[in-house]
């Protein structure tokens, strides 16, 4: 399933209640965070506006969908649309519908998730395009098949530590086991599902699910893939009941050159279910009983996390993607710098790797900067300036932060629950 399929698509009207002025268009300030994509801001000026209860559910629903608060997002989402349904125009609408959707995705509500999906189809085909009808129908297949599997649940027993195995891609594996089998398990926080090989489902004995929906390989095309439901796998301490797996032919997770399979993957709605863990260089710890939260420093745009850095002594914003081995820079951050880029860098064409290969793009080379997150300080070097991908980008994004900056830490805390991400 592809990021993209989910994309939020944020409110920028007005609510009009009777007996009270709630117009959301009052509040330009929270209109212009929506736009640039700071949802820090976004979230800090709720707290300090006074404002009347339908605005306040209205931007607290965009903000608390950002920050892992999908449960209470679609509360108040209810509660808007039951209240004043027949204030808000068609876009307005479709778009909440769609925060909807993927609430539901990210809490594994996949019935509901289903009849967010056929509400879409029914009640805006006209304002959907062809590509968005299409993958509505595609996912439509998954909520379906899974409309009776319960959630997932997550059972940690004892805080526990385990070491990661590198396999030939150099990718982090954990062992996964069941009362059936045991096998590492490539470890996946980009990983939108958790994704496992036929022939590995059937050692395992897990219940395969006759659907078939289209997803993307390894190799950036689309293939047809199916689900499987095991009822309980474990991880160290950690008992994971009602787990859902993406089911691949075999041959569509083998990479020939190197004579590799890929047997399985544990991905994000797994792990993000652990709550906080720990990462260093070669081991995982899992931390059952953790800090109250702080102020987060991490906001999902569905699965992709994006994290509030320092640089240059300002406030800036950059995807977080660890499974990225070098960051760089978008046209973002050209915009914000480009005096000082311009007579340092010489313009160029550089070399991007994308799902479909390598790519030639004018940009600039060599870049050197300093990223801060919290007081973890690191400098960044010999990185790309992208100049022609990511325009579509909100103005605060400036980059992609990848394992050019943890590599550079003994470890790395994420707490999905508190929307943070620590380094020491």
């Amino acid at each position: 399933m592809n990021n993209q399929n989910f994309i939020f698509y944020l409110l920028l009207g007005f609510l009009l209640f009777a007996g009270c002025n709630t117009d959301v268009s009052n509040y330009d300030n929270l209109d212009k965070y929506i736009d640039i994509g700071d949802f820090f801001s976004l979230l800090s000026a709720i707290e300090k506006e006074n404002m009347q209860k339908e605005p306040y559910l209205y931007y607290s629903a965009i903000a608390n969908s950002k920050f892992s608060k999908n449960d209470l997002a679609n509360k108040q989402i209810d509660e808007l649309l039951k209240k004043s349904k027949t204030t808000f125009s068609n876009s307005k609408l479709l778009s909440l519908h769609k925060i909807k959707l993927q609430n539901h995705v990210l809490l594994n509500e996949y019935e509901q998730a289903y009849k967010t999906g056929e509400y879409l189809l029914s009640n805006f085909s006209e304002e959907l395009d062809s590509v968005e009808i299409f993958d509505i129908r595609n996912e439509q297949n998954i909520w379906k098949a899974l409309k009776e599997t319960p959630k997932l649940n997550t059972i940690i027993k004892n805080d526990f530590t385990l070491k990661f195995e590198t396999d030939k891609l150099g990718l982090k594996n954990l062992t996964v086991s069941n009362d059936h089998f045991k096998e590492n398990f490539i470890f996946d926080t980009g990983a939108n599902f958790s994704t496992i090989s036929k022939s590995t489902a059937i050692d395992m004995g897990l219940k395969i699910i006759d659907v078939t929906f289209e997803v993307g390989s390894i190799s950036g095309n689309k293939v047809n893939s199916s689900l499987a439901i095991a009822d309980t796998i474990i991880i160290g301490d950690a008992y994971l009941e009602n787990v859902v797996f993406l089911v691949f032919e075999d041959k569509d997770l083998t990479i020939e050159q190197i004579d590799f399979k890929i047997r399985g993957i544990i991905g994000f709605p797994e792990i993000k279910s652990l709550g906080e863990i720990k990462l260093s260089k070669n081991s995982i710890s899992v931390i059952n009983d953790y800090d109250p939260c702080e102020d987060p420093n991490v906001y999902f745009e569905f699965l992709m996390p994006h994290i509030q850095v320092l640089h240059q002594d300002k406030k800036g914003i950059f995807q977080f993607d660890t499974g990225a081995n070098t960051s760089h820079l978008f046209y973002n951050y050209y915009k914000l710098y480009s005096k000082d880029i311009d007579s340092t860098y010489k313009r160029e064409l550089i070399k991007i790797q994308g799902a479909g290969g390598l790519q030639e793009v004018e940009g600039y080379k060599g870049l050197n900067i300093d990223v801060m997150i919290g007081s973890a300080k690191a400098n960044l070097t010999n990185i790309n300036l992208d100049l022609v991908n990511h325009r579509e980008m909100k103005t605060s994004i400036l980059g992609n932060l990848g394992q050019d900056y943890v590599q550079q830490f003994d470890e790395m805390t994420i707490n999905f629950n508190c929307a943070s991400v620590k380094f020491k």
